[in-house]
């Protein structure tokens, strides 16, 4: 199994609009420890510490050269990924979240849905992945009455996001016209005697 380290800088909990800490970041490398010993030997071969601090380190322009070396060691041969984040940016994400959950309504959220489903079947996600967790949301969503939903289930979803790209696949006069009709034909119809 691949093992990944990872480590993090900037966290300050709850508190996203720290002015000494704007940005948190984090990075995950996957190097086991005999790799990770090679690199810093290769890179800082006086240095004492069992690990490296960028902080310490960077503050020598001496370092700055071999820390670009090793970054650039580290791309070229190890998986990686770093990601930086403005924490008010997050702070604004996270509350149009919550306010999406506070102010939608079914239909919004049905519409909100089906672009995310068709935004990850356009990213490659298996129909049968997004199949069973759309199925899982709803066992803990719709406790009363769950569903469960098939791969063609979640291509139909996709196919009617895509029917609504310009104006609405079915008018709300043209439903009413649908509704109304079938009402007309239900008062026609007979109704059946009982045996």
């Amino acid at each position: 199994m691949e093992c990944f380290r990872v480590d993090e800088s900037g966290y300050t909990g709850f508190d996203l609009l720290n002015l000494e800490q704007r940005f948190q970041g984090a990075a995950a490398i996957a190097i086991d420890n005999d790799q990770a010993r090679r690199l810093i030997q290769e890179h800082f071969p006086k240095l004492q510490a069992e690990e490296l601090k960028y902080r310490a380190l960077s503050r020598r322009p001496a370092n700055h050269p071999r820390l670009l070396a090793l970054l650039r060691d580290v791309l070229t041969h190890h998986k990686c990924v770093t990601y930086v984040c403005d924490k008010r940016l997050f702070w604004l994400v996270v509350t149009s979240d919550v306010w999406e959950e506070l102010a939608s309504n079914q239909t919004s959220r049905a519409g909100s849905s089906a672009g995310r489903v068709t935004s990850a079947l356009a990213n490659k996600v298996d129909a049968e992945v997004l199949e069973m967790q759309v199925s899982i949301n709803s066992r803990k969503n719709n406790a009363e009455a769950p569903i469960s939903y098939t791969a063609a289930d979640i291509i139909s979803v996709a196919m009617w996001y895509a029917a609504n790209k310009t104006t609405s696949a079915l008018p709300k006069r043209q439903t009413g016209g649908l509704i109304r009709g079938q009402q007309i034909d239900d008062e026609k119809m007979p109704t059946p005697s009982p045996v």
